[in-house]
C-alpha cells in the first residue's frame, strides 16, 4: 500500500525535537538572504545620479516585519508569527520571504502536531493542525488527516466515559485504535491497562 506524504512524517518524527531547534535559525538565514541584495540596493540610492528625485523608501523598514514575525516564531508563537505575515500584501515587495517562512513554519507546526498525535493528544494535534495556513504544503497534508483524527478523538473521549460504567465496551473502543501510530504511546497504553483493571475489579466483586 503507497505510504502517504503525512505518513512518512511519522517515520522520522522522532527527529523532530532537533528540527525545531533550528527552525529559528532558518527564519533568520533567509532574512539574511533577502537583505543581501536590499543593502546593495540602499548603497547604490545613496548616489543618485539626478538630485531632483524623490528617495526612494528604505526596504529595510519592511523588513522589520518579518524579523518581528521570526522573533515571534523563534518563542514557539508561531499563530502570531503567521499573523504578522498574513498583514503583508501579496504585491509587497517582502511577500516573496514572506510566503518561505509561512512554509517553514507551518511544516514546523505540523511537524509539532504529529508529535502530539503520536503521543496520544489527539486533543493537541488537532488544536495545531487546525492553526496551519491551508494554503500551503504542510496545511494540504493535513487537511486530509484531519477527518480522521477527529474520528479518533472522539472514538478515545467516548472510551474513557466508559471506563468506570462499561468497561467492556470501553476496552472494545479502545482496541478500535490499536494500529494506529499512537498505539504504543504510554498515554494509549495507560488507558488500556485502567480499563483492564476496572474489568478485573468487576470479576473479583461479581466472579459470577
Amino acid at each position: 500500500m503507497p505510504i502517504s506524504p503525512l505518513a512518512k512524517r511519522t517515520i522520522w518524527v522522532s527527529v523532530i525535537a532537533f528540527s525545531l531547534s533550528v527552525g529559528a535559525g532558518i527564519g533568520l538565514r533567509l532574512l539574511g538572504q533577502a537583505e543581501r541584495p536590499v543593502k546593495a540596493q540602499t548603497t547604490q540610492q545613496n548616489t543618485p545620479t539626478d538630485p531632483t528625485t524623490a528617495p526612494t523608501p528604505n526596504p529595510l523598514q519592511l523588513d522589520d516585519r518579518l524579523k518581528a514575525a521570526t522573533r515571534l516564531a523563534s518563542q514557539s508563537r508561531y499563530v502570531e508569527a503567521l499573523e504578522q505575515l498574513n498583514e503583508i500584501a501579496p504585491n509587497d515587495p517582502v511577500a516573496v520571504q514572506a510566503q518561505t517562512l509561512r512554509e517553514v513554519w507551518s511544516t514546523q507546526m505540523l511537524d509539532r502536531a504529529l508529535v502530539k498525535y503520536n503521543e496520544a493528544d489527539l486533543q493537541g494535534a488537532i488544536a495545531i493542525a487546525e492553526a496551519i495556513p491551508t494554503k500551503t504544503e504542510a496545511g494540504r497534508e493535513v487537511q486530509q488527516e484531519l477527518p480522521t483524527w477527529r474520528r479518533q478523538q472522539l472514538i478515545i473521549e467516548d472510551a474513557l466515559t466508559l471506563i468506570q460504567s462499561n468497561p467492556q465496551e470501553a476496552l472494545a473502543r479502545f482496541k478500535v485504535l490499536e494500529d494506529t501510530s499512537f498505539a504504543k504511546s504510554s498515554r494509549y497504553q495507560k488507558w488500556i491497562e485502567q480499563t483492564q483493571a476496572q474489568i478485573r475489579w468487576r470479576h473479583q466483586r461479581h466472579p459470577y
